[in-house]
């Protein structure tokens, strides 16, 4: 396990450098998804934003996610994507901008919607 977290900090540091080559403000959005993810939480008034943030990594860390691969569309087009983590846990394979993911109980969730 310690090895898959020191894996994620490689993966991370590694994406982190890549970009620099990019458009500062992408650079920024790329840096706000990896350690400025808002926290929700459900409130009398529903789903309502706290003050806490979080580091990708860690939320990966606390619903133990091995992977996941992000792409962010702008303007009608990928402004940026990027792999974080391994494919499998306990396996080195990272995850890539082409890594396909079975879907889960998130598709179920779509569908349920596009159907109301």
């Amino acid at each position: 396990m310690a090895r898959f977290f020191v894996f994620i900090f490689v993966l991370l540091t590694v994406a982190s450098c890549s970009a620099q080559k990019q458009d500062p403000r992408v650079v920024q959005n790329i840096r706000n998804v990896e350690n400025g993810l808002l926290e929700m939480k459900i409130g009398p008034q529903g789903l309502e934003r706290t003050q806490n943030t979080a580091t990708l990594s860690s939320r990966m860390v606390f619903y133990k996610v091995p992977g996941v691969s992000i792409a962010v569309i702008n303007d009608n087009g990928i402004e940026w994507a990027q792999g974080y983590g391994v494919l499998k846990a306990g396996t080195n394979t990272p995850v890539t901008t082409e890594s396909l993911f079975e879907v889960g109980i998130c598709g179920r969730s779509a569908n349920t919607e596009g159907r109301a």
